[in-house]
């Protein structure tokens, strides 16, 4: 039997194949509109979606942002989650390795959003929404 995960991969690269691959590179995610959506709906709260920072002349783009925190959805594919990739790992639509891909995120998160607060929400995390929503809970409190 197949996994989720492998018929993703098999999707994307059709998609690459085909040539889609960049002209959605900006692609807004159902799953990234799900948690989204389901934080706004739970905390009353409005997240500004596709957020821009723009740092040394180069737009870095954010799923969302809520005050002063800075929400990023990671689908394990395309950001090569640790829990299932090693760092060795050569991600071919994005032609970089898992650790290239890891240090673009953190770069992105920890200098470009360095004045923000992150909450990171990894697409394997979607199968226990009340954890993420317990957690986003703990990050609105801390303020």
């Amino acid at each position: 039997m197949r996994s989720a995960c492998d018929e993703e991969k098999e999707r994307i690269y059709k998609l690459k194949v085909e040539g889609f691959a960049k002209a959605h590179r900006n692609k807004i995610s159902n799953e990234e509109t799900f948690i989204l959506n389901l934080l706004e709906k739970h905390f009353n709260i409005k997240i500004e979606r596709q957020f821009e920072i723009i740092y040394n002349n180069k737009t870095y783009l954010f799923d969302g942002k809520y005050d002063n925190i800075l929400i990023e959805f990671n689908g394990d594919y395309w950001h090569c989650n640790p829990l299932f990739y090693k760092s060795n790992y050569y991600h071919e639509i994005r032609e970089s390795t898992a650790n290239e891909i890891w240090n673009y995120d953190n770069f992105k998160c920890n200098v470009v959003g360095s004045h923000y607060r992150k909450f990171i929400i990894w697409e394997n995390e979607l199968n226990d929404t009340d954890k993420i929503i317990e957690r986003f809970k703990i990050y609105l409190q801390r303020n």
